[in-house]
C-alpha cells in the first residue's frame, strides 16, 4: 500500500488506520471519515501519508497536539502491525482479483465500499467488492447487496414496535421485603 491514513484525536496518540493503492481512493475516503467525524462532534486529525511524507492533513477543528509519532518521523511505517481488514476488487467478466486497501477496522472497510457506490463515477455497478480477515472472506459486497441491505433495514426498523410483554400495574405496588418478583403481561393493546 503506498498512501497510508492515519487519525489522531486530540489528547492520544496518531493512530495508522488504512492504506490504499490510489492517492484519488485514500483523499475519498479521509474526506468521508471526517465529515462523519465532524457530525458525531469528535476531534480527529486525519492524515495521508506517500510512504513516510506527509501528503495532507485534514484539521477541520484546528486542534493544537503535542506529539504525532508519524508526522513528526519518530515512528516508522514499517514497524506498525499489519492491517486486519484486505479490500479487493473483481471487476465483473475477470477472475482476477486486486487489493485496493486496507484497513484496522470492518465498519471502515464498508464505508468506504459504500461510498465507492454512491459516487457514480469509482465503482461501476457489476464490480464486487470482497472483504477479507486475513485470509478468510468474511463478506461480498456489490451495488445489489447494499441497495437490499438498506431495504432490509428500513423496513425492519419500521415494522419494530417494541416488547411484546410489559409491566404490570401490579409490579408497582408496594410490597413487603421477600415479596414476589415484578409481574410480566401480554401486551394487548390492540
Amino acid at each position: 500500500m503506498n498512501y497510508k491514513i492515519t487519525k489522531h484525536y486530540a489528547r492520544g496518540e496518531e493512530q495508522l488506520i488504512a492504506g490504499f493503492n490510489e492517492l484519488n481512493d485514500a483523499r475519498f475516503f479521509m474526506k468521508k471519515r471526517s465529515s462523519i467525524d465532524d457530525l458525531e462532534r469528535k476531534k480527529v486529525i486525519y492524515r495521508l501519508y506517500d510512504d513516510q511524507e506527509l501528503l495532507h492533513e485534514l484539521n477541520i477543528e484546528n486542534i493544537s497536539i503535542t506529539h504525532a509519532k508519524y508526522a513528526e518521523g519518530t515512528s516508522d511505517f514499517n514497524i506498525a502491525a499489519p492491517f486486519i481488514f484486505l479490500v479487493m476488487i473483481q471487476n465483473i467478466g475477470s477472475l482476477e482479483r486486486k487489493t485496493i486497501a486496507q484497513f484496522n477496522d470492518k465498519n471502515d472497510a464498508n464505508l468506504y465500499i459504500v461510498c465507492k457506490f454512491e459516487d457514480e463515477h469509482t465503482a461501476p455497478d457489476n464490480d464486487l467488492f470482497l472483504i477479507f480477515k486475513g485470509k478468510i472472506l468474511i463478506d461480498t459486497v456489490n451495488k445489489s447487496i447494499i441497495a437490499n441491505r438498506k431495504k432490509e433495514s428500513s423496513t425492519s426498523s419500521g415494522q419494530d414496535k417494541g416488547s411484546t410483554y410489559k409491566l404490570s400495574p401490579l409490579a408497582t405496588r408496594p410490597t413487603p421485603g421477600g415479596g414476589p418478583a415484578d409481574y410480566w403481561v401480554k401486551n394487548e393493546d390492540e
